[in-house]
């Protein structure tokens, strides 16, 4: 169902992406020499947030950052099943708020769910040293204007405009601007502009800002999380470098200044949107804690998949557990799905689905 829609150039997929392969790769590191027909997964369709206050989540994604949002809450069959596929044991409605860019195609959503009030923070104080997920990313054009925007709404960021060098496979760079907000719920969102290299995602022309292009995480060994990203899911890893973390006057907080990090970045063939950033701390210790619906922030991502029954087979294949049985369930904002919750080894849920007949 995936490649044939995409090969139909169903615009409700929205990939991003061309669908032949970029020719001068040196030109831009981001670019795909692979093809969208390749792909057997999706980029990222969603990210889920457990929140404490839709109020205030609704003032910084709508507010600050241009969001479109969606006001829906999910009662009797409808939550029970929902609760039953993701795997989490909230009573009760389910309120959220879903957030999107109409006008930036290829853009992942934002499903904010309202957390019960005991649950704590993921991530305390943007601390970069925990495992999980630290956030995601927007592609934007004026970041000081913005900046500007997302401080008269009453939301920091944790260091200002930062500029830095990304290395090209000829040994050249290019340089990119980014900016750290401390978003509700101890989330890291970041806005980046790459200068004149294509931008991490797709940008409302109006508004200078663009929707969720990328997610990021912590991980605790590289190995484990390329078998995931690489073996079961099939996304392609594009970038593989690593950086000294400039200590708590930069944009990730918890970290020594100096320390090194690996940091890579994986994409769902041909594509130029809805990609991972996956970095592990090489020299200093990663904090473990329970991940997915049990604390709020990053709870959940999603992807389309062509064929779940073969991803699940391929997880069960890499990890030696058992494959997680699909289920017939509405995802919010992505409509009536057969999907399954798989994890990544650090214990993060991962949504896999596809359409439901």
């Amino acid at each position: 169902m995936l490649r044939s829609l995409l090969l139909a150039g169903a615009a409700a997929l929205a990939f991003a992406g061309p669908a032949c392969a970029q020719t001068d790769p040196d030109a831009d590191p981001m670019q795909p020499t692979s093809r969208v027909e390749d792909a057997t997964t999706s980029p990222m369709r969603a990210i889920t947030v457990l929140a404490g206050d839709l109020d205030q989540t609704r003032r910084f994604y709508q507010g600050a950052l241009d969001m479109s949002a969606e006001l829906d809450t999910l009662e009797g069959e409808d939550a029970e099943a929902l609760a039953a596929a993701w795997g989490f044991d909230f009573t009760g409605p389910i309120d959220m708020v879903i957030f999107h860019h109409p006008d930036a195609q290829g853009a992942a959503i934002v499903r904010a769910i309202q957390a019960p009030d005991a649950l704590t923070v993921m991530r305390p104080a943007y601390d970069s040293a925990f495992l999980g997920p630290l956030g995601f990313g927007f592609a934007g054009e004026d970041l000081p204007s913005r900046a500007r925007i997302v401080e008269e709404m009453g939301f920091t960021s944790t260091a200002g405009v930062k500029f830095m060098d990304f290395p090209r496979a000829d040994g050249s760079t290019y340089e990119v601007s980014e900016i750290h907000y401390a978003a509700p719920d101890d989330v890291l969102v970041l806005m980046v502009n790459r200068g004149d290299q294509t931008p991490v995602g797709p940008v409302d022309p109006a508004l200078g800002v663009g929707g969720v292009a990328y997610a990021s995480v912590m991980v605790g060994d590289l190995e484990d999380s390329s078998r995931f990203l690489g073996d079961v899911l099939q996304l392609e890893r594009r970038r593989d470098i690593s950086f000294r973390a400039s200590g708590e006057g930069g944009g990730m907080q918890g970290l020594d200044a100096g320390e090194e990090i690996a940091f890579q970045q994986w994409f769902s063939p041909g594509a130029t949107t809805g990609y991972l950033v996956v970095m592990e701390r090489l020299e200093g210790e990663h904090i473990e804690g329970e991940l997915g619906f049990e604390h709020r922030g990053v709870a959940l991502w999603s992807f389309e998949v062509d064929d779940l029954d073969a991803v699940l087979a391929r997880y069960a294949d890499s990890t030696g557990r058992p494959a997680p049985q699909p289920s017939v369930y509405t995802s919010p904002g992505i409509g009536l799905v057969r999907g399954a919750i798989m994890e990544n080894p650090d214990g993060l849920p991962v949504e896999v689905y596809e359409p439901a007949p």
